[in-house]
């Protein structure tokens, strides 16, 4: 509930939107962790000294994951360890024992830790402002893999897909619309490939006998490639996005 969220209206709406300007801008503005703790830091101290006791007897929280955990918001994807050397794909539970059985490469290395040198002043403030947020760590750091892929299967991501209301209807918006007369090429639908793909019986898959009892989705297969010196989790991390789209929906949609 909204209460369980902080009982002020103020602060869930910073909460709102922090999550909002990391969910939406960290790749082209690098709304990082860090930034997103300051911007909670900073208004945490000027609410305060402004509007009073405007928390009651709920602190304002200082960290971009314990708001995550506050607002529900988790990946969808699961993380999966991938071989170094000839990136086979493990699945997520895969033992931090395990070595490749195709190359014999070692999965699972120590835990990264960040040298303090590397941090600048600005982090270190932020760092420590937040740590007392944190729980105790109870145990030591697991071990991580050397390389892992964040994965989510089309069958899963239609779960969510048509969870989302309007969807059916928006999947099948594209019969409504009529070809152009001029016979330009404006969306999916207007292209050979759609017009003529088969159905397992032969007849044709998006228009023939069962399309209107059934959803028949056109689904595309994109692959984006990032530079890997972007991020300092580019060792660690695949430097490849792959992503399908449904190509049922209209352009503002997809």
């Amino acid at each position: 509930t909204r209460e369980e969220i902080h009982p002020s209206w103020v602060v869930r709406c910073v909460y709102y939107l922090v999550a909002f300007l990391h969910t939406k801008h960290r790749t082209k503005h690098r709304t990082t962790f860090r930034a997103c703790a300051l911007i909670l830091i900073c208004l945490a101290f000027l609410l305060s000294s402004v509007a009073g006791d405007i928390f009651g007897n709920v602190q304002m929280r200082r960290s971009l994951t314990t708001i995550w955990a506050k607002l529900g918001i988790k990946d969808e994807f699961a993380i999966h360890p991938v071989c170094s050397r000839c990136h086979r794909i493990f699945p997520p539970d895969t033992s931090t024992t395990t070595f490749c059985p195709d190359c014999e490469e070692e999965l699972y290395g120590p835990p990264i830790l960040r040298d303090d040198e590397d941090r600048d002043l600005l982090e270190e403030i932020v760092d420590a402002l937040i740590d007392d947020e944190a729980e105790p760590r109870q145990t030591p750091p697991k071990e991580q893999p050397n390389l892992v892929a964040p994965i989510q299967l089309l069958s899963a991501g239609l779960r969510g897909f048509f969870k989302r209301p309007g969807m059916v209807a928006a999947v099948n918006a594209w019969k409504d619309i009529e070809d152009d007369p001029n016979g330009d090429l404006r969306r999916m639908q207007d292209a050979d490939v759609w017009k003529t793909m088969k159905a397992p019986d032969g007849t044709s898959f998006f228009s023939g006998p069962g399309s209107e009892e059934e959803i028949r989705l056109g689904v595309s297969f994109g692959f984006d490639w990032f530079h890997r010196g972007s991020s300092v989790f580019g060792p660690s991390h695949s430097s490849g996005v792959m992503s399908f789209c449904v190509q049922n929906l209209i352009t503002s949609l997809r």
